[in-house]
């Protein structure tokens, strides 16, 4: 609290404020395609987040989106074996 108000007037505070929440995204999503056994699947899902996002601007309702195909495929095993 005694250093917010230099913090909101720093450049590099406001630079990480914009950039780290996109970069923390990036990292799990490819965490998560990386250690998944379908990548197929595991891709599917993450552009279809990224998709959703970028045409709607609601990340609630594009993780719930990305979430539930990426469900849907697996359940129904929909995406190729992987070699």
């Amino acid at each position: 609290f005694l250093f917010s108000k230099k913090l909101q007037q720093s450049k590099l505070a406001q630079i990480l404020s914009r950039s780290l929440p996109l970069a923390i995204m990036l990292l799990l999503a490819l965490h998560g395609v990386h250690e998944s056994s379908k990548h197929t699947a595991a891709l599917v899902g993450v552009a279809l987040t990224a998709l959703i996002h970028l045409l709607f601007k609601q990340p609630i309702i594009s993780i719930a989106a990305g979430t539930a195909a990426y469900i849907l495929l697996i359940h129904f095993d929909m995406s190729p074996p992987n070699s």
